[in-house]
């Protein structure tokens, strides 16, 4: 199943490697730096089957987790990953999946293809 996936991450190592994963999985992948860039290209989005954000992206930025409630409050199906320090699992707590710090690539791919499967299984 493939699926558009949107990453908003101000780790430009990281993006890049989950962005070749997730499309070496067959994924269609959009990234961003800026949370509020992301939110323009979410919000104008035909479809999107996952956001995979960090939580906090620095003082005075827009962070992960009013991201994905502005997101939720337009697309309450979407799916949500945060990949942060273990510090803002609470949080995140109901909006989406948390991936503390440290992960590998690897472990991003495994949690968004999980999370994907069962939004495919909800939509049946």
């Amino acid at each position: 199943m493939t699926a558009r996936i949107f990453i908003v991450h101000d780790d430009p190592t990281f993006s890049q490697e989950a962005r070749s994963s997730l499309e070496a999985a067959g994924h269609t992948v959009a990234t961003y730096d800026d949370p509020m860039a992301a939110l323009d290209a979410l919000e104008s989005a035909h479809q999107i089957g996952l956001l995979i954000t960090r939580a906090n992206f620095g003082p005075r930025r827009l962070n992960g987790i009013a991201l994905a409630r502005m997101v939720r409050h337009k697309r309450p199906a979407i799916r949500v990953l945060f990949t942060a320090s273990p510090e803002y699992e609470s949080d995140a707590d109901g909006l989406g999946e948390f991936l503390p710090a440290p992960f590998h690539v690897d472990d991003v791919v495994e949690v968004a293809e999980r999370l994907l499967q069962s939004s495919s299984k909800q939509e049946r």
